[in-house]
C-alpha cells in the first residue's frame, strides 16, 4: 500500500495498523508521524514484511525506531540531510527528508548501502 502526504494525527495510522493486520508492504511519503508512532504501527502489523517511509518527523539518530525491532527485521535509517545540487545554470540546496527502510531478511543485512545510511540494531 502506498500512502502519500497523509495523516495529521497518529490515531489514523494506528487504526490502519489495527484494521489491516494482513498488510505485507507499506510505503508512506510526506507524513506527519513521529518515529515512535511509526514503530507502534509496525508492531501492530504482524504480517508486514517491508516498510519505506520518506519525509516524516525524523530525529537525528533514529533511535526511537528500535522499538519496532523483531527477529530477522532489518532497519535502515537515513537522517535528514542538506543536499546541494548543481545544474547548468545555478547551484541550489535544500533539505532531504529522513527515510526509513525496514524489511525481513533471512539472509541478514545488505552490505551495499550508502554511507549516509545508518543500520539500526538493538544489539549495537
Amino acid at each position: 500500500m502506498l500512502l502519500g502526504f497523509v495523516g495529521e494525527h497518529e490515531q489514523g495510522l494506528l487504526e490502519l495498523s489495527k484494521g489491516c493486520s494482513k498488510l505485507e508492504r507499506l510505503e508512506m511519503r510526506g507524513c506527519f508521524f513521529t518515529e515512535s508512532e511509526i514503530a507502534e504501527a509496525v508492531l501492530n502489523l504482524k504480517s508486514l514484511k517491508y516498510i519505506w517511509v520518506q519525509g516524516y518527523k525524523g530525529t537525528a539518530t533514529g533511535e526511537k525506531l528500535l522499538a519496532m525491532s523483531r527477529p530477522f527485521w532489518n532497519i535502515e535509517f537515513t537522517p535528514p540531510l542538506m543536499v546541494t545540487e548543481l545544474d547548468d545554470m545555478e547551484e541550489s540546496s535544500g533539505p532531504q527528508p529522513a527515510q526509513i527502510l525496514a524489511y525481513y531478511s533471512l539472509a541478514g543485512r545488505r552490505t551495499d548501502n550508502p554511507e549516509s545510511v545508518i543500520l539500526l540494531s538493538p544489539h549495537s
